[in-house]
């Protein structure tokens, strides 16, 4: 009468090179994303440069071809939205959103420039980022509008810098880095409403 045990799903594996663009190369930057896969695990999106600058390829992981997209010309840190639908990136000191369904791009706000800067999508509609200086992690509508300082560093706290947000499944809650006087880092959690704490 007793049911057999379940049997463990294993975990399919994908193998495949990644080629630059033909004749071209990967463009990379300090602290900054380079190539960031879909929500599904269905497509890569990365920076390279095909010899007409920087800009964002997809490579769908069931073709063997990339694809350059249109109006993402300096493109720097690109990162998907929980749909999958669009891409965030940052280019010409603003922080930019591509509609994958129309290829249309549009401002979301602007930025400081540096070579550093990195973005993550929630669940809500709002982007968290920041940049390499970690001077504080900034929050804004896909929408638009004005970015509101969401964390901070505190030099009296011991809080050097704060780096590198990037949203939980769940969309709300996030986690970022901070650098500590002895040049060490750790992961915080960050929840909208309530106190940061060290994961």
């Amino acid at each position: 009468l007793r049911r057999p045990p379940p049997v463990a799903e294993t975990a399919r594996q994908i193998r495949f090179s990644l080629p630059p663009p033909e004749g071209g190369r990967f463009a990379g930057w300090t602290e900054a994303a380079t190539f960031t896969i879909s929500p599904d695990g269905s497509t890569l999106a990365f920076v390279a440069d095909d010899g007409k600058g920087p800009r964002i390829f997809l490579r769908p992981l069931s073709s063997l071809q990339s694809k350059a997209q249109e109006g993402t010309q300096g493109a720097l840190g690109p990162f998907w939205s929980p749909d999958g639908k669009s891409l965030g990136f940052f280019a010409d000191q603003k922080l930019k959103r591509l509609d994958l369904g129309s290829g249309t791009t549009f401002p979301i706000c602007s930025v400081r420039a540096g070579p550093g800067i990195t973005g993550t999508w929630g669940a809500d509609g709002q982007i968290l980022f920041a940049s390499i200086d970690g001077r504080g992690i900034f929050r804004v509508s896909v929408a638009g509008g004005e970015p509101v300082l969401e964390r901070e560093r505190q030099p009296e706290a011991g809080i050097q810098r704060v780096v590198w947000p990037s949203f939980l499944p769940d969309g709300r809650r996030y986690l970022y880095l901070i650098r500590r006087p002895d040049r060490t880092y750790h992961i915080v959690l960050g929840e909208p409403g309530a106190a940061s704490r060290e994961v």
